[in-house]
């Protein structure tokens, strides 16, 4: 007859074993990521197809076939996680690693799907790879926070919001025809991405179902798919409008909104989506003044790139992960308050780049950084992927149609260099999230649970 020590002995292997197994999933389906940055570099070419004289491409236009297929994909994305919680995540990675095929091959050879495949059909294609993608890799994140694993799920959520920056300082390479072809990059990163997916659905299916714990509820789930439509009908209603104040008070209303739906999954969402969402924003200047001062060496911006992001998931596996992403954005706030006093024009191709080469890794580091707090924060609650993956997307949108209201009374063309202004904003958004980054991240080391956002299922062990 076994004795009590025995049976938890058993229980424990058991449990490590599945600790395990869910590790080496979310390390399968980390490798995905590199459909994000193809999805990145290939809206060069899914631009360039509608530039060309052929059939197709209606009045609804590049965006919004992208942004429609995009909320599409993102509200089918978390009715998966939802509903199949356990085994739906691969196969999100599976599909948008699939779906992401045709722009990556209209990239690698611009004439193969000239004639043959509808234009439409590339466009919503591109639109829906990431998002599923992304939704995949966040469900990801979740099975490992939800695993004692929230250090780790973290730094996959903040490897995520990182990678978009690498894809985009790619997306810089291809466009500027610098540094040679990205075929053999693309067709590598298309491979590794789809035996990624694979590999994730085949580890997972030896998971028990009890692994994923409690899925984001129908309410949350809800109010993450109005949030992740409400672009797509803002679009739509403004594109005739050319009216600054029009956008920039749909803007503030749009934000509002996104926020307001958060709340639905507990108030750490409220301030996890909007630190994602002004961060985001925010990094566009910086990415600009480093793509300016870089410019004679667009080629190494990658490079730059992919060490502010593998230094941002190693912060995000720290238990100081939100002191690092906080600092960061505290650090970029001030760099930026003083171009604002002390540049008013752009870098001259005199200028060393490697000034510009440090700002551009930093920029990288603090989203993925601030992205890994938010992430190993909700993960345990399961509302990582609608927070990141719906309700700061929105509130992203939101804030950038914002910022229109501060061009009124303004002449000329404006540009990150247009007095400064840019910078001063840029810098003003980063210090908010520097503190909503410390807010988010609060009372989490070690894992706490808020009393309103006590998630059901599995008691959340935490490994930090």
């Amino acid at each position: 007859m076994s004795s009590p020590g025995d049976e938890l002995a058993v229980e424990s292997i058991v449990d490590s074993r599945v600790s395990r197994q869910a590790v080496i999933a979310a390390c399968f389906a980390a490798a995905t990521v590199g459909a994000l940055v193809n999805a990145s570099s290939s809206a060069l070419a899914v631009h360039r197809l509608a530039g060309m004289n052929r059939p197709g491409g209606s009045d609804i236009g590049l965006f919004g076939y992208l942004s429609g297929s995009a909320a599409v994909a993102t509200v089918i994305g978390l009715v998966v996680l939802r509903l199949a919680a356990h085994r739906g995540w691969p196969w999100l990675l599976v599909a948008g690693t699939v779906l992401g095929m045709p722009a990556t091959l209209t990239e690698i050879d611009p004439t193969m799907f000239t004639e043959d495949l509808p234009l439409e059909l590339v466009y919503v294609t591109g639109g829906a790879s990431p998002a599923l993608v992304t939704i995949g890799l966040l469900g990801a994140a979740t099975l490992l926070c939800r695993n004692g694993f929230p250090p780790i799920g973290g730094a996959l959520a903040g490897a995520v919001a990182g990678v978009a920056w690498l894809g985009l300082t790619v997306f810089v390479h291809a466009f500027t025809g610098t540094g040679g072809s990205l075929d053999t990059l693309h067709t590598v990163l298309a491979a590794v991405s789809l035996a990624g997916a694979t590999g994730a659905v085949v580890i997972n299916r030896a998971l028990p179902r009890a692994t994923v714990g409690q899925p984001p509820t129908w309410l949350v789930v809800a109010a993450a798919s109005v949030a992740a439509a409400l672009p797509v009908v803002l679009d739509l209603v403004l594109r005739q409008s050319d009216q600054v104040v029009t956008i920039g008070v749909a803007g503030v209303a749009l934000l509002v909104v996104a926020v307001s739906l958060a709340a639905t999954a507990g108030s750490r969402a409220v301030v996890g989506t909007a630190a994602v969402a002004l961060i985001n924003v925010g990094l566009f200047t910086p990415f600009a003044l480093a793509a300016g001062g870089m410019r004679g060496h667009l080629d190494l911006m990658w490079v730059f790139a992919l060490v502010g992001l593998l230094l941002g998931c190693a912060a995000g596996l720290n238990r100081w992960r939100a002191w690092y992403g906080a600092g960061a954005c505290a650090l970029l706030s001030l760099i930026l308050l003083a171009f604002t006093v002390g540049v008013s024009t752009p870098p001259s191709d005199g200028d060393p780049y490697l000034p510009y080469a440090v700002l551009l890794s930093l920029a990288v580091f603090a989203v993925t950084a601030s992205v890994a707090t938010t992430g190993a924060a909700l993960g345990p609650r399961s509302v990582a992927a609608p927070v990141i993956g719906a309700f700061a997307v929105t509130a992203q949108v939101g804030t950038a149609y914002a910022l229109n209201l501060t061009q009124i009374g303004q002449t000329g063309e404006a540009t990150v260099f247009n007095g400064g202004e840019a910078t001063l904003i840029a810098g003003a958004l980063l210090l908010v999230a520097c503190v909503l980054v410390m807010g988010v991240g609060s009372g989490t080391e070690p894992s706490t649970v808020d009393d309103d956002e006590e998630p059901a299922g599995l008691p959340v062990n935490s490994a930090n």
